[in-house]
């Protein structure tokens, strides 16, 4: 199990948006806390140095025991369920940290840390193809590692691991089917080969035809005008 990490914490008296820019601009990161025996969530907050410094150390998964100077808290030892960020600079605008029970098992999330180089990269120009980046894991509260290392440098082209080829601890259960696949070596992409165009195939006969029909028109003259007939001197007198 790994070390339990101290993390002072204040009792928020107030909530909503205002409250919470108050609670950032002196430093610290507004939270909420929730879980078993916490019958109604408790809004707190926590120096964002310091959770930022044993995140950096510790990983997401660790095991903090809340302590405060001021009031008291149904329950000490908390995991983070979520955090939120500013999607510019990265700050930590918010943390949900939920109540765990020490001796009952629990489902957290640890990433998968790809490392060397696969064969069918290296000899034969695969792509590796990472499925999952993290598996879920069933686990007593503390015991999750910061990742979990997945060495790809035997795969040759169609290879795959999966969760049954992960050398996971006694204390760790996979909750996946052991043939759950995680990552493989992909085939190199083919470069596809654009033909230039090529003209419509005119038929020989058509062409023959249309070159006997060229050639009688220039060959045919313009018909002549008959001359209108002469009116006779009968037919003037008539008149």
């Amino acid at each position: 199990m790994s070390e339990i990490q101290a993390l002072p914490v204040d009792i928020m008296e107030k909530s909503g948006k205002s409250e919470a820019r108050k609670v950032r601009a002196r430093g610290m990161v507004p939270s909420v806390l929730y879980g078993k025996g916490v019958d109604q969530n408790v809004n707190i907050a926590c120096n964002r140095q310091e959770i930022k410094r044993i995140l950096s150390k510790e990983g997401h998964n660790a095991l903090f025991q809340l302590q405060v100077e001021r009031g008291t808290l149904p329950v000490s030892h908390v995991m983070i369920k979520d955090i939120q960020y500013h999607p510019l600079s990265l700050d930590i605008l918010h943390i949900d940290f939920y109540a765990v029970n020490l001796k009952e098992k629990i489902v957290v999330e640890i990433p998968l840390k790809f490392v060397g180089i696969a064969t069918g990269v290296v000899n034969d120009g695969g792509i590796l193809e990472p499925i999952h980046r993290e598996v879920k894991v069933k686990c007593l509260p503390g015991q999750a590692p910061d990742h979990i290392e997945v060495d790809v440098s035997q795969l040759s082209i169609g290879d795959t691991i999966r969760v049954a080829d992960l050398n996971l601890s006694k204390e760790f259960e996979a909750v996946y089917d052991e043939n759950f696949a995680l990552v493989t070596v992909a085939p190199p992409a083919k470069e596809e080969v654009v033909a230039p165009p090529v003209a419509a195939a005119v038929p020989a006969e058509e062409a023959a035809a249309e070159g006997e029909a060229a050639e009688g028109a220039e060959k045919k003259e313009p018909a002549k005008k008959e001359p209108a007939p002469k009116e006779s001197k009968g037919e003037k007198g008539e008149k």
